[in-house]
């Protein structure tokens, strides 16, 4: 019973669920009842999984196939550490923009666009446009090739057949984040049970796999090259832009404390999602090592049509098909999430934009006389109000600041809008009158005061005499 009572008395932790769409709207509830202390262990992560599973497809696109597996041919066990490392410098930096779109409710691309020089922006903002390109080419070939290798389908029709789905799988945001976080899941799932039954085929030396995991070393300019390659195609500039994007706001915590239990739940599914692409990129390199390199064919892992006949021929039992499917998986989810990082980076594409509206802190709450408050929080100094910011941009209106209401809540949005409105400018610098109610009018109708009547009381009704 004091349970009860106090989950309905404790201020609301979450913002805006009146605004969720269905598929969201549970989500936000079991995060509030999370917050709230009444969901425990794995119940009470379960809402704030999926922002890093939808990052970690980056991990484990066709690009990764590519390296470890050529890396694995060649050398061996002997990058594992490198593997091992990168994915680590992967959980850092992923958790450093899942925090920033947490604490101050901005992506990554709008705090550059605020902080740094117009030339800086435009450089990042033309970086990431290039990078994102370039991944996702490389990730529509990936997804044809995997479909050729399957059904011999032609490697265009199979090219346009991948932006097919990749696009129909960005259409499931339409009914709220959580059926593409799943249906991501679901792929991020069918590769690592792909490659977790390709890896134990294998039957690898653990010895040499544990050795060469935690003992950096390197042997040549071209472990150095496959080394490099393994680390770009794993740390993804693209997908930090984005992680930052995704946990804006998906569940917009209502104060500080919520904040800070919000980012406790992400790092757990930060660790999560990228130690499970970390344990894929493993798999991948090890067993490239033991099919291949153990019997002396150096050059397999550089042709993915030559890993799958390879695998088909010495390990048998559809393991040339099971690669197959699990490459067809990567590039269609890592094309998805490819197309859905460039939406992020549009702040970056207009450097000339004023700053956003800081996160408010709080729900609008109607107080008895009428009065909107809304505690805003500025570099960790609370209880400005935001009416400062809205007046200076008076003149302007809403329309030419969408970038500002895109950083604020769901729910203040009309009220912020209406605030920007010309119509509704105010003058800071006099004094404005005093509004009463005029006799024999509706109770909602108001008029202003004129000056000269403030102090003589009210207005007489009837024909006003002449002068």
């Amino acid at each position: 019973m004091a349970q009860l009572v106090k989950a309905v008395l404790a201020p609301p932790m979450v913002i805006g669920p009146e605004k969720a769409l269905p598929g969201e709207l549970r989500v936000l509830r079991a995060a509030e009842r999370s917050l709230n202390g009444e969901r425990r262990g794995l119940r009470a992560v379960m809402p704030f999984l999926g922002p890093a599973f939808i990052a970690a497809v980056a991990y484990v696109d066709p690009g990764n196939f590519a390296t470890n597996m050529a890396g694995g041919s060649r050398f061996g066990y002997m990058l594992l550490w490198v593997v091992l490392a990168a994915n680590l410098m992967a959980m850092l930096i992923q958790s450093m923009s899942a925090k920033l779109g947490i604490a101050t409710g901005r992506s990554l691309p709008e705090v550059c666009r605020d902080r740094f020089p117009r030339p800086v922006v435009f450089f990042l903002w033309v970086q990431a446009e290039l990078i994102a390109m370039a991944t996702d080419l490389a990730e529509f070939v990936g997804a044809a090739l995997g479909l050729n290798l399957l059904f011999g389908m032609p490697l265009f029709i199979a090219a346009l057949l991948t932006g097919v789905a990749a696009f129909v799988i960005l259409g499931l945001q339409a009914s709220g984040f959580r059926r593409l976080e799943a249906t991501i899941t679901g792929l991020v799932g069918l590769i690592v049970a792909a490659f977790g039954l390709e890896v134990f085929r294998a039957d690898p030396s653990w010895s040499s796999v544990a050795g060469n995991a935690f003992v950096p070393h390197l042997d040549g300019s071209e472990s150095v090259l496959l080394a490099a390659g393994i680390l770009g195609a794993t740390v993804m500039p693209h997908v930090i832009y984005l992680h930052s994007a995704l946990t804006q706001k998906r569940i917009v915590g209502a104060n500080q404390e919520a904040r800070r239990k919000i980012f406790h739940f992400e790092m757990v599914d930060v660790v999560i999602a990228m130690g499970i692409a970390g344990l894929i990129n493993l798999a991948m390199l090890t067993t490239a090592a033991a099919v291949f390199n153990s019997r002396g064919l150096l050059g397999v892992g550089t042709d993915l049509g030559q890993v799958y006949n390879g695998l088909e021929h010495y390990l048998g039992a559809h393991s040339g098909v099971i690669f197959g499917i699990a490459l067809l998986a990567s590039g269609i989810s890592s094309s998805s999430v490819a197309d859905r990082d460039r939406h992020p980076l549009r702040p970056l594409a207009s450097p000339g934009a004023e700053p956003g509206l800081p996160l408010l802190r709080h729900p609008v709450r109607d107080d008895p006389a009428g009065h909107v408050h809304a505690q805003q929080e500025v570099d960790g100094h609370p209880g400005e109000q935001p009416v400062d910011e809205l007046r200076r941009l008076r003149g302007r209106g809403a329309d030419h600041h969408p970038e500002r209401l895109s950083s604020v809540p769901d729910h203040l949005q009309g009220v912020v809008a209406t605030r920007l409105s010309p119509a509704r400018s105010v003058r800071t610098d006099i004094p404005q009158p005093r509004s009463r109610r005029t006799p024999g009018a509706d109770r909602g109708s108001v008029r202003a005061m004129p000056a000269g009547e403030r102090e003589a009381g009210p207005v007489p009704s009837g024909p006003r005499p002449a002068p």
